[in-house]
């Protein structure tokens, strides 16, 4: 069951990433060349080739994400832990084998994910839309909710660590009553 979680995240954030990338060659590829490739696109050997670049991108991007990502979160660990190995070895002991602590790690990933992707799939749907003369309300509907869907991921990415080593803290403290 953890195996299948860690591909679905991998495929979740691959698919993010990808869609940024697609979406910047469609911005400069003419209309008519993009409707040629989406038939190519609709083959079964094509699709089990998507998948395998969308878990490649995904788990690539994981780890820059996971780098970007490492000093806010190393402050939010300060908080509760003095000794940065001392949090390590009470989560590898005691929570990872927990399923909590892996449902924890998999939303953290695709939060974190989603706060880089968001506004680079807006930035450059955005784009594509001004550059095809869509109307402009689609454009400002675009920005409104990549807007809305990135405040709510970091929102949610933020409370989601915080309570994280709020309560590896918790565990901690009550494995010491305990002994």
């Amino acid at each position: 069951m953890t195996t299948t979680l860690l591909y679905v995240e991998l495929l979740v954030i691959g698919a993010e990433t990808l869609s940024w990338l697609i979406l910047s060659l469609f911005c400069v590829i003419a209309t008519e060349d993009i409707m040629k490739l989406l038939t190519l696109f609709n083959t079964a050997p094509f699709m089990f080739l998507l998948l395998c670049i969308i878990y490649v991108l995904g788990i690539s991007f994981d780890r820059i994400f996971d780098l970007l990502f490492k000093n806010s979160e190393s402050r939010v660990k300060k908080k509760y832990f003095q000794n940065n190995q001392e949090v390590t070895y009470l989560i590898w002991n005691n929570c990872g084998r927990s399923a909590d602590y892996n449902f924890s790690m998999s939303r953290k990933r695709v939060l974190r994910a989603s706060i880089i992707n968001i506004p680079l799939v807006t930035s450059v749907l955005s784009i594509y839309v001004i550059k095809n003369t869509y109307p402009i309300f689609l454009t400002i509907f675009i920005i409104i909710t990549g807007c809305f869907l990135f405040i709510l991921s970091r929102v949610a990415y933020n409370v989601l660590v915080e309570d994280y080593y709020k309560n590896t803290k918790r565990l901690k403290d009550e494995s010491k009553k305990v002994k």
